[in-house]
């Protein structure tokens, strides 16, 4: 027999960290898999987004809303300053009150050098997993992670 759920999973970009002057992080679109109904999970089943917006999973997810890939802008740098390294860090897993998701394999896409106004957008994919613990996801339920974007300026 099949497990029925629904869900909506999103990812927010908390701070960015780094050596130069006060910087931020916008959100302009958070990373999004989309409204699915969960077929079964019998096995561990995932969705695939990419940092340009294309996605891909297996045929245990339903979409009735479509994933999109995260968009964020950072503020206040220098203009012309290189951006070296962009790196995101789970803080917490895709979760409500019982089962979890896991999401990992961050598809980072990001400019090498801030523009003239010392902003730049830092594009964002990511792959989503579920437990594979056979347990039912909750129907109607929204499910939350949260995540450290850290964005290193030379």
């Amino acid at each position: 027999m099949n497990k029925l759920a629904f869900l909506l999973v999103s990812m927010i970009a908390l701070f960015c960290a780094n050596n130069a002057l006060a910087q931020s992080i916008e959100i302009v679109r958070q990373i999004d898999f989309g409204e699915v109904i969960v077929k079964n999970n019998d096995s561990v089943h995932e969705i695939n987004v990419s940092h340009f917006g294309g996605y891909s999973a297996d045929p245990a997810f339903i979409f009735l809303s479509t994933p999109l890939s995260g968009i964020y802008r950072l503020r206040g740098a220098t203009p012309g300053q290189t951006i070296s390294n962009v790196t995101i860090t789970v803080t917490q897993q895709v979760t409500t009150g019982g089962q979890q998701f896991n999401i990992d394999n961050f598809d980072i896409d990001y400019p090498s050098i801030v523009d003239g106004s010392g902003e730049a957008l830092i594009r964002v994919g990511a792959r989503l997993r579920t437990s594979g613990n056979g347990l039912m996801y909750y129907n109607l339920t929204d499910f939350l992670g949260f995540m450290d974007l850290e964005v290193t300026l030379l």
